[in-house]
């Protein structure tokens, strides 16, 4: 047949198998029809001649078919032959969904109406509800643009693009921008280095934002599917603005960060960063944190930016890891410290062994060990059901002693690993420098 008018607002082919279904003439689906374009502000596109042909030719277009032994037109059963559809498109419903708003059905009445006319078909009973809500509200057909979906469903949307569409969608509009902002990057992984003349991101694997006052300077891509490259003579404040934009987001997850500052970057790099961190309202969810900095006091204002309960490893370095961790003692009072299960630090500590018992494994450079502290320890870790392995560089200590303390003794020729008699669930590894002891079940050992 001739399908009803391309311009025509509605699918007045489903309309009239819908009131078919409901047992209506041409003549009450003509009146229902007039309904339907006053609601739309229009005078009927048909008059009432040509829409009975329309109706005729609808129920024509059904053919005669069986299906266990009982017949039905658009959901109709007749005793002797059912109609169904041949070939014809996925029927739109929504002037049905309107049909029925303006004749007063209920949301659910007209759901099963409907899924009763149109077996074939599955209709979402979400996408029913948004449409009959939409009609009592007085909305019509007109188009549905990105700003007119409701908050959450954008907020889901952005929440599932890349990071790279993630900082475009920022640009598009201010109100966009606001759910941005407060939506949970697609990002798990950040790696900030600040250089002599150069700021760059590392953003999960595939991204590196490079910020430098060097002009014309190229470098080859390697290792990252994207890069994006920032030259301006105050290129720190153009890569701490970006850097903002993330850590300000409350939803920041991060399973991975790594700080790096190098020696020969300027200090304004460090203020600009802890100045940062200190405008934050929240504390940021990291898992795993790898700092470098050039000064303790630095260590501790970042460490204490974390949320707390989230950090299950932490590596702290400097530029001498030889030079003290002159902040230890406030590193251990802080909340941070009482979770993670991985702490690893090269610098020097003045402080008790007894700071690192709680951690899985732990590597650590302690000034002095008494014998008290060694049996202390070996106790401790012994009897600790997570414990796994820990290295504390020590220096100095009695060698001798210890072996002789422990009652260790080779466990075999071909390698330095010596059992306990005391402890028989630990191996060590001892030098003139350091102490290592894992459990004796360890995947490493």
């Amino acid at each position: 047949m001739n399908r009803p008018p391309p311009d025509s607002p509605i699918d007045l082919c489903a309309l009239i198998l819908y009131e078919i279904h409901q047992w209506k003439t041409a003549g009450t689906s003509y009146a229902n029809y007039e309904k339907l374009c006053e609601a739309f502000g229009t005078e009927a596109a048909m008059s009432n001649e040509e829409y009975e042909y329309y109706f005729d030719e609808c129920l024509k277009e059904a053919y005669i078919s069986t299906k266990n032994g009982r017949f039905l037109i658009a959901g109709i059963h007749f005793s002797d032959k059912m109609y169904i559809y041949r070939d014809l498109p996925i029927p739109d419903i929504r002037g049905c969904i309107l049909s029925d708003v303006i004749n007063k059905k209920s949301a659910q009445k007209s759901l099963n109406d409907l899924c009763e006319a149109f077996e074939s078909v599955k209709i979402d009973k979400e996408d029913h509800d948004y449409w009959f809500k939409r009609f009592e509200n007085g909305d019509l057909f007109r188009q549905v643009t990105f700003s007119h979906l409701p908050e959450d469903v954008i907020t889901e949307i952005v929440e599932k693009c890349d990071l790279v569409s993630f900082f475009q969608l920022r640009k598009v509009s201010h109100g966009l921008r606001i759910i941005v902002n407060h939506s949970k990057p697609e990002l798990t992984r950040v790696v900030v280095e600040c250089g002599g003349n150069h700021v760059s991101f590392k953003l999960d694997y595939d991204i590196l934002v490079y910020f430098t006052d060097r002009k014309g300077v190229d470098f080859p891509k390697v290792y990252f599917k994207h890069l994006y490259k920032f030259e301006d003579d105050d290129y720190t404040k153009v890569a701490f603005n970006y850097l903002e934009i993330l850590l300000k987001n409350p939803k920041l997850q991060l399973n991975y960060a790594q700080l790096v500052f190098f020696k020969n970057s300027h200090n304004q790099n460090n203020q600009m960063f802890l100045d940062l961190l200190n405008s934050l309202s929240h504390k940021i969810h990291v898992e795993q944190f790898l700092i470098h900095f050039l000064t303790d006091k630095d260590i501790i204002t970042v460490v204490k930016c974390v949320k707390p309960g989230t950090l299950k490893s932490l590596w702290v370095f400097g530029y001498k890891d030889d030079g003290e961790l002159s902040t230890i003692h406030e590193l251990v009072e802080t909340e941070q410290w009482r979770k993670p299960k991985f702490f690893s630090s090269g610098k020097l500590q003045y402080t008790s062994i007894e700071h690192f018992f709680h951690f899985d494994r732990f590597f650590v450079n302690i000034k002095s060990l008494s014998m008290g502290d060694v049996m202390n320890l070996t106790n401790v870790l012994s009897n600790s059901a997570n414990f796994e392995h820990c290295m504390v560089t020590v220096v100095r200590y009695d060698q001798q002693a210890v072996k002789n303390a422990l009652r260790l003794q080779y466990n075999h020729s071909s390698a330095p690993r010596l059992k306990s008699e005391l402890y028989p669930n630990l191996v060590f590894r001892l030098s003139t420098s350091s102490i290592e002891i894992f459990k004796a079940d360890f995947r490493n050992v």
